[in-house]
């Protein structure tokens, strides 16, 4: 790599950035951990030491008004996606933010909207990666009819490890907003293989309200822990018959 290097600042470096994003970007030349912030001091500090960033930040606002960091990942649970990553491009800072991408479709837009008033800066979700390996073959497939006429696609995934005391943020919507487990992974690999659908329907229960917390205590979770969905896709109906 030439130029100037990229100065990373992390908001929120905890399991994600420890086995993916921090040995990623070290391994690209050019790349330097500048700065990291959590959600205590203490924590921020910690982070430093084990990951190799140079400082901490007191807030993320402050990281984000440092002058010194050109480009930022935000690392936290999605409550902060939104704000984080508007307040970054608003600074002129490019911005990787993890999944999931906000806590509803209206912070959503909102980020989408403050992508395109910086054309300049690269704003980028990190993607639901794990049938990349067989995408392009799917879609060449469905393409060119080669499997026949599509009626209906069927879906399943399955998380046995949620109920971990760490992830107890994905049970509650004041942290994880609208985002139920898998479920948005799992359209956004249906919508690379089919398109946006045309229509949505759903049903969601919510089996067990008690999940393990920090500190061996309970969480109470107002997040469903099921959901059977069907969504219709009309332009595979409406193709002519394969030959």
């Amino acid at each position: 790599m030439t130029g100037a290097p990229i100065r990373l600042g992390f908001v929120g470096a905890g399991t994600i950035a420890e086995d993916r994003h921090v040995p990623g970007f070290r391994a690209i030349p050019g790349v330097e951990l500048t700065s990291v912030v959590n959600r205590t001091p203490e924590s921020s500090a910690a982070a430093a030491r084990a990951f190799g960033f140079a400082r901490t930040h007191p807030t993320w606002q402050d990281l984000v008004a440092d002058p010194a960091i050109n480009a930022v990942v935000v690392g936290t649970w999605p409550y902060l996606h939104a704000p984080v990553t508007i307040a970054a491009l608003d600074a002129g800072k490019h911005v990787l933010s993890q999944a999931r991408m906000a806590m509803n479709a209206k912070e959503a837009r909102a980020m989408v909207d403050a992508a395109r008033r910086h054309p300049d800066l690269t704003t980028m979700l990190v993607p639901a990666s794990h049938t990349y390996w067989v995408d392009a073959r799917l879609h060449g497939l469905l393409r060119d009819g080669s499997i026949g006429d599509l009626r209906t696609v069927d879906g399943n995934w399955n998380e046995p490890d949620v109920c971990d005391p760490g992830e107890h943020w994905r049970h509650q919507r004041r942290y994880s907003g609208n985002n139920v487990q898998g479920v948005g992974p799992l359209y956004e690999v249906f919508l690379r293989w089919l398109g946006p659908a045309d229509a949505v329907t759903a049903r969601t229960d919510l089996y067990e309200p008690h999940k393990p917390g920090p500190g061996g205590q309970p969480v109470i979770a107002d997040l469903p822990d099921h959901v059977s969905a069907h969504r219709r896709v009309s332009r595979w109906h409406d193709r002519e018959p394969s030959r």
